[in-house]
């Protein structure tokens, strides 16, 4: 808490001073879908993106192979997609986040009306290597994540790709 509250004033200088980054954008329509984002809506733009898709199966050396590859692609300029449901894919997009890499975060929960990343997340989005997107309304009780909107999200991940 001690932390949070020493943090709030850079975190309202930087949303005064990039407020594009943090304002929601509702009803974007991404193919035939309409979504609501948050951050750099410019990272759907780029000719070239990549959905991260890692099976929860994978040998860990399958998945170390797999994370690899996808830093490289990102090291060579893709923006990467993922809805970070698997654990590869999870770490994978940590890298990526770490690293600097610019990507796109699919989200299961929509955004509260007052709602502004926290964290790491936070300074991804302040710089613009984030974009949030949330393609259903937020809810405030606690879900478990069914498999129908896994595999949703990771069709939208598909469609962002192809854009």
């Amino acid at each position: 808490m001690f932390k949070y509250l020493q943090d709030n004033p850079r975190r309202l200088w930087t949303k005064r001073n990039h407020p594009e980054l943090f304002r929601t954008q509702q009803e974007v329509m991404i193919g035939d879908q309409k979504v609501t984002v948050m951050g750099n809506r410019f990272l759907l733009d780029s000719p070239n993106k990549v959905a991260v898709k890692c099976h929860r199966y994978m040998t860990e050396e399958e998945k170390e192979r797999t994370i690899s590859r996808f830093l490289m692609m990102a090291q060579r300029g893709a923006v990467l997609v993922s809805p970070r449901i698997s654990q590869g894919e999870k770490d994978a997009m940590d890298m990526i986040q770490e690293a600097g890499f610019p990507f796109i975060q699919l989200l299961e929960n929509g955004f509260s009306p007052f709602w502004k990343p926290g964290g790491e997340m936070f300074n991804a989005c302040a710089s613009g290597q984030v974009l949030l997107v949330a393609p259903w309304p937020y809810h405030s009780d606690r879900r478990t994540i069914t498999r129908d909107q896994c595999n949703r999200l990771n069709d939208l991940a598909a469609l962002i790709c192809t854009m």
